[in-house]
């Protein structure tokens, strides 16, 4: 048997293999991560949609649900005459006015419609600073108010007639609750919970990609389905050369190389539109990703520049430096690789 029918002996026998290998790469690193686990589209839940609403904002204009349709939102509950939470929620809606992108519309609906007049929650806003465009102060008939507060947004609101002091009559939700472009409730946090509420700047910003570039969304699954390629392909490069395949050796590193290349590039877009996820784990579990983190994004500094080194090496015939160099560039590239679908697992689900 001559050269050229060796190796499509072995061709024809490696095919099959590489499908299967490939397909087990496809099951075990995309499919889980897109469909069984917890990715960028899913960190954000549906609670439902808000039912239809009219309300009367503290400029004396009507506000319905209508106006508000296309925009990303959030929303709280307050009211003027509170001696209790209700100041530091607003507090920390001004807060948010600042943070946030200006594409945000904050609203804030009383629980006290029948005091908090349109004129008392100008009053109201004028110490917080509320900017008229960017926040709304919502308030309109007594059982309006109440049906949107409890079948719209899902909240529980108490009214002790019984007692004497009016700021402390109402008993109502301290949460606030983030509303997408459709009308739909998609996070609710603590309102005293100011790292909670801090998570808006994340939120946020995930659902303005939903709305305006859905497709950066797909990234982080394509990134891992990249690394487990690239496993795929090195292991498959290490097979071959310690049987002295040489021709399917090179075709896998280039391989793996190309799609090495191909994650950077995914990678790099993702960060631009989405920039940084912040890890939500506690305890020992945030200890162990963060040093994953850290050596990982030290070590795949170094991937690019060793991997050209190494295969430059090869393609000149300097086959020892090759050599050398390939015991440091492929351990170091399949760490890489490897803690990279880690670390998006540790993130996203």
């Amino acid at each position: 048997m001559n050269d050229s029918n060796l190796s499509f002996f072995h061709l024809r026998f490696l095919i099959p293999f590489f499908a299967i290998a490939f397909l087990f790469c496809f099951s075990f690193v995309f499919y889980p991560a897109s469909a069984l686990s917890k990715t960028l589209e899913s960190r954000l839940s549906n609670y439902g949609k808000i039912t239809s609403f009219s309300l009367m904002e503290r400029n004396g204009r009507s506000i319905d649900d209508k106006e508000l349709l296309g925009k990303i939102w959030l929303v709280n509950f307050i009211f003027t005459r509170c001696n209790g939470p209700c100041p530091i929620l607003s507090s920390r809606m001004s807060q948010l006015q600042k943070d946030l992108a200006q594409e945000i519309q904050l609203v804030s609906i009383t629980v006290d419609p029948n005091y908090d007049s349109p004129q008392v929650l100008k009053e109201y806003a004028e110490r917080f600073n509320a900017d008229e465009n960017r926040w709304l102060f919502l308030t309109g008939e007594k059982k309006e108010v109440y049906d949107l507060l409890i079948k719209g947004f899902h909240i529980g609101i108490q009214e002790d007639l019984e007692q004497t002091n009016p700021q402390e009559r109402f008993i109502h939700s301290q949460n606030f609750l983030l509303i997408d472009q459709n009308g739909f409730i998609r996070k609710i946090y603590h309102g005293e919970d100011w790292q909670d509420l801090k998570q808006t700047l994340t939120d946020t910003k995930l659902l303005l990609l939903e709305k305006n570039k859905p497709w950066v969304l797909k990234l982080p699954s394509l990134n891992a389905l990249l690394n487990g390629s690239c496993i795929f392909f090195l292991m498959n490069g290490l097979y071959f050369i310690k049987k002295k395949m040489i021709p399917f050796h090179k075709a896998c590193m280039g391989t793996a190389f190309m799609v090495s290349m191909g994650f950077l590039a995914s990678y790099l877009i993702y960060h631009y539109h989405a920039g940084s996820i912040p890890y939500q784990g506690q305890g020992w579990i945030r200890i162990l990703y963060f040093g994953i983190l850290i050596s990982h994004t030290i070590l795949a500094a170094f991937v690019p520049v060793l991997a050209l080194l190494t295969l430059y090496q090869a393609w000149k015939g300097h086959f020892e430096k090759h050599v050398k160099l390939a015991r440091w560039t492929f351990p170091i590239w399949l760490y890489v690789s490897f803690t990279g679908i880690i670390v998006y697992i540790m993130v996203y689900h």
